[in-house]
């Protein structure tokens, strides 16, 4: 594996996703903890942005409806506690239902019914 590593860097393909490599440094290192590089050839790791979280050292996935992240330091979603929702992938908050809906669980709200 260092040999395609060394490869990669000496033609001129940089280091693959999920690695990184600084001027002068003669093989890539793998991104670790809650870092990644989604791109070859890169110098540094990288936090996913909000709202995403880290699958593994080449990718950040969104966090699905019903879970959310502020904080880009983390490698899962947190789920939204009801009567809070989140309706989106990606989110980065959880949020009450619009005026006339009522929350049905984390990831769905539908409208009141009729008198109430």
């Amino acid at each position: 594996q260092w040999y395609q590593r060394r490869v990669a860097i000496t033609a001129g393909g940089g280091c693959p996703a999920g690695t990184y490599s600084n001027q002068g440094q003669a093989s890539c290192t793998t991104c670790t903890g809650h870092t990644v590089t989604t791109q070859p050839g890169q110098a540094t790791c990288r936090n996913c942005d909000t709202g995403q979280y880290r699958v593994d050292e080449k990718t950040c996935t969104p966090c699905p409806a019903g879970k959310y992240s502020n904080d880009p330091t983390k490698t899962t979603c947190a789920e939204c506690v009801l009567p809070n929702v989140s309706l989106d992938t990606g989110s980065t908050e959880c949020t009450l239902c619009k005026q006339g809906e009522v929350a049905v669980s984390v990831s769905l709200c539908k409208a009141c019914d009729a008198g109430t």
